[in-house]
């Protein structure tokens, strides 16, 4: 288990949060860098378990998905209701207080 949250961040998630975490030193990988754009949500949830990452995500159907399958974690933001700065700064607090498994099969509502 890793000591850190690692993010997995789908399609809905914006290349510049990404960004903005790896700047300050935080594990992210996009389904772009792994090649999955388009791929089906629960494939994206059983690569990020497979991988022990929290699934970063602007898509509610993963609050479905959420209750039917294992996973180290969803965090969810609204699509279109906060900003670049924010989510930077709200995933850089998940990363550095909380510990992996207290997101386990858990969804973290942002």
């Amino acid at each position: 288990m890793p000591d850190k949250i690692r993010f997995y961040f789908d399609e809905s998630f914006m290349g510049p949060v990404a960004k903005g975490l790896r700047l300050r030193g935080i594990d992210v990988v996009t389904v772009e860098d792994l090649g999955l754009k388009g791929a089906v949500d629960e494939e994206h949830l059983t690569r990020a378990a497979a991988d022990e990452r929290v699934l970063a995500t602007m898509d509610d159907d993963f609050l479905v998905l959420h209750n039917h399958t294992e996973h180290w974690g969803i965090v969810y933001a609204p699509m279109g209701e906060r900003s670049i700065g924010y989510l930077v700064r709200t995933l850089q607090r998940i990363h550095d207080e909380m510990a992996p498994e207290e997101l386990r099969n858990r969804v973290e509502y942002i």
